[in-house]
């Protein structure tokens, strides 16, 4: 937020009115080609996390992936063939898919949470701290006992 504003003050202070115009010009194409290199750092650190919550999730060998993260089905059409995704809201939502995956043989639940709101015994965690939003942990979910609230 600095940065353009040192540069209206010099282009203000400069002789002609073409050479402000030619500074203005260079520093806002450095401030777009300075934001252009961040933006991009961050494009390759998001799909990098994304690439290892990916392998996480497919390397787990619990086929049901249970989430409470509206985004994370999005971020893993790769899996859409190889684990069954669903998003749950609440402990009821939960207790009921948990029911229903028992009756249908299932023994555990992958639950893909939070840090630190997780559901049941941790296998994994998945975190950047550029993008704490995007974190995960993991945890099997047994259910040979009554579901816990996520």
């Amino acid at each position: 937020p600095l940065l353009p504003a040192l540069a209206a003050l010099v282009a203000v202070r400069a002789a002609s009115a073409e050479r402000r115009a030619r500074f203005v010009l260079l520093v806002a194409c450095a401030c777009g080609t300075l934001w252009s290199v961040r933006s991009l750092d961050l494009l390759h650190a998001k799909r990098e996390l994304s690439g290892r919550i990916l392998s996480a999730i497919a390397e787990d060998p619990r086929d049901i992936v249970v989430t409470d993260q509206f985004w994370l089905p999005t971020e893993l059409g790769a899996l859409w063939f190889d684990k069954r995704f669903f998003l749950v809201t609440d402990s009821r939502a939960l207790s009921r898919l948990a029911e229903r995956a028992r009756s249908q043989g299932e023994r555990e639940l992958l639950v893909v949470s939070t840090p630190g709101q997780g559901t049941g015994l941790p296998t994994a965690s998945v975190r950047d701290a550029r993008f704490p939003a995007f974190s995960v942990d993991l945890s099997r979910l047994p259910l040979d006992t009554e579901a816990p609230p996520p």
